[in-house]
């Protein structure tokens, strides 16, 4: 028994701290030996376990650690060790609890069943420290699925998913995934809003079911693709009826007398069903051409002559007439809260020709009866009033009214069967020989023949130019550049081209030079402003035609649909007050203003 007990305590192990026994113990350590015997393999084994439990779980703890080695003491040391597993096994619970909710929620979870088998303590720890980048990313999860990827984007969503599901999570990945879905819940949601204010536009013409709705700008874009398709087969439809014929050769006619009537003509080629539209108010406002005159001709315009002159030639095109009697309040508050500019300044009343009337015979007594001829179109005459104006204004001599140049317009008879000839020589009226008009023209010198010939081509006005080279004539191309003006929607740097350029045109005086060195700034510049509109263009998967002016209006219409990022594109006709053509500095100035604008730089890459 000494022997044995000599063993135990060689291993580490002692029962009541006993190293012997004496003969007078040998009868009672007979009766308990076998139970000793016992709890000592007990014991032993209770060690081996928590060894390695110790080990693998990296465990420290002082009352096991003072249990161990008192054979005594085994049952408290199987209880301690029953303790700890206990609590290590609700541990791995409640990771696998975890777990299989985010892996319900499509997370991949491998990776963590691997640190609860290796540690469950450490593993649940850092579990608690992951739930908020898990919320979030859930969160982000849902976000992603509810984008609307009906135009593309499905590929983009699907990457996005499957790395937040699939990766370690942090917060720089989730803030970077975070400001993408931003990014394109915006862009959307610009997209749509441009979506509406073109359905709505058609619901107020009539032309859409004002309670329809879509889940997706797949089926808006296919809706109002449909309106489009069936607005045009209806303006075709319209344009072959009779009535629609009869309105333009009443705008014809109209032009005849004198009206401006290109963006009427305009609407009537091209959309038909706004023509009629804007028609009967134009006709409306033509109708009071007398009595808006006489309120205009009543105001102080000696205030601002720049804005008279605008206004006095505006006043021929019937859509601007009705403009400008709703902004009379508006021009009244303007002028009084302006200096005096000029105090001998009138304006000009313009009126459109009357209609021949035939007297009756007792009445007539002329073989002739002599008519005004008009100018060819209303642009024409225009200029060439002004280019009388400006001439005779700078050999110091009194201004040119408007109604002087009409009446020095060309007349040409017009023959009338004599019934009169029985009637009193007293009543016969005398007719006064016409005064004949000079044409005006502009002939380019040769030193300046290059720089407009440059920009006509960059422009794809390859006619304009050829004819340029071949006539020297100048007023052709003008009427041209005249007719391109105005155009909606359509980028507002493309009409300041316009005006800009026909006042840089040459005037046959000694700052035609200076006109040529800022044409040679907008011909340098256009290059680069042209591909700027074929990289916008094919952007929105869009050709380049080649034309500027076809591609300028095509890229418009896409950008009022679909605007690109940052500063949105003007995309209303020019109607700023520009300087007057002797005005070089300040025309300078707007030139290189405009230069700068068209060096556009893309948004992050994104056009």
């Amino acid at each position: 028994m000494n022997y044995l007990i000599h063993r135990w305590g060689s291993e580490g192990y002692t029962y009541h701290g006993r190293t012997q026994i004496t003969p007078d113990e040998l009868l009672e350590w007979e009766q308990i030996l076998p139970e000793v015997e016992q709890q000592y393999h007990r014991h032993v084994a209770a060690h081996e376990r928590w060894n390695e439990l110790s080990k693998a779980w990296d465990l420290a703890d002082t009352s096991i650690e003072q249990t161990i080695g008192k054979i005594e003491r085994t049952d408290d040391l199987l209880d301690e060790i029953e303790s700890v597993e206990q609590e290590w096994t609700e541990k791995e619970l409640q990771c696998a609890s975890i777990i299989e909710r985010w892996e319900q929620l499509g997370f991949e979870m491998d990776v963590w069943r691997y640190k609860i088998d290796e540690d469950p303590s450490q593993a649940l720890t850092e579990l608690k420290q992951h739930q908020q980048l898990y919320d979030r990313a859930n969160e982000q999860l849902e976000n992603l699925l509810q984008l609307d990827t009906s135009l593309g984007g499905e590929g983009e969503v699907e990457h996005r998913t499957n790395l937040l599901r699939s990766i370690e999570l942090d917060d720089q990945i989730l803030d970077e995934i975070e400001r993408w879905i931003e990014k394109k819940t915006i862009r959307n949601a610009r997209h749509r809003r441009m979506l509406q204010s073109e359905w709505e536009q058609a619901v107020r013409k009539g032309k859409a079911n004002p309670d329809q709705s879509f889940q997706d700008l797949y089926s808006f874009e296919e809706a109002l693709a449909s309106l489009e398709n069936n607005t045009h087969k209806m303006n075709q439809r319209i344009s072959k009826s009779k009535a629609f014929e009869r309105t333009k050769t009443e705008l014809l006619r109209m032009e005849g007398r004198g009206w401006n009537m290109g963006d009427l003509l305009r609407l009537h080629e091209q959309e038909s069903l706004d023509f009629f539209y804007h028609y009967s108010r134009a006709m409306d406002a033509t109708s009071r051409i007398n009595t808006i005159q006489r309120r205009l001709a009543a105001l102080d315009w000696c205030r601002d002559v720049k804005r008279a002159h605008d206004v006095s030639i505006d006043v021929r095109n019937p859509l601007e007439l009705a403009r400008i009697e709703q902004k009379i309040p508006a021009m009244i508050r303007h002028l009084s809260a302006r200096p005096i500019e000029d105090k001998s300044y009138k304006y000009t009343v313009w009126l459109p020709e009357q209609r021949p009337i035939l007297l009756p015979e007792e009445q007539s007594r002329t073989n002739q009866v002599l008519l005004p001829v008009q100018p060819e179109t209303t642009l024409e005459e225009a200029h060439e009033a002004m280019l009388e104006a400006m001439e005779e204004g700078a050999n110091g001599e009194t201004k040119v009214t408007h109604s002087q140049v009409n009446d020095a317009t060309q007349r040409k008879p017009e023959s009338i069967p004599d019934k009169s000839k029985n009637l009193d020589d007293n009543n016969v009226l005398e007719v006064k020989p016409p005064l004949m008009a000079k044409p005006v023209t502009t002939q380019i010198v040769e030193s300046t023949l290059s720089s407009y010939e440059s920009l006509f081509r960059l422009l794809g006005l390859s006619d304009e130019a050829n004819a340029l080279i071949a006539t020297r004539d100048i007023n052709p191309t003008r009427r041209k550049l005249a007719s391109l003006v105005g155009v909606e929607p359509r980028d507002l740097r493309v009409d300041r081209l316009l005006r800009l350029v026909l006042r840089l045109l040459p005037q046959n005086d000694d700052n035609d030079t200076e006109r040529a060195e800022s044409i040679n700034m907008l011909v340098d510049v256009l290059p680069k402003y042209k591909q700027w509109v074929r990289m916008r263009l094919e952007a929105r998967y869009t050709g380049s035609t080649g034309d500027f002016f076809e591609d300028a209006e095509r890229l418009g219409s896409a950008l009022e649909r679909t605007p690109g990022p940052g500063v949105r594109v003007p995309l209303q006709a020019d109607v700023i007050q520009l300087p007057e053509i002797s005005n070089m500095a300040e025309l300078r100035r707007h030139t290189e203003r405009l230069v700068q604008s068209m060096n556009p730089v893309a948004a992050g890459g994104i056009n």
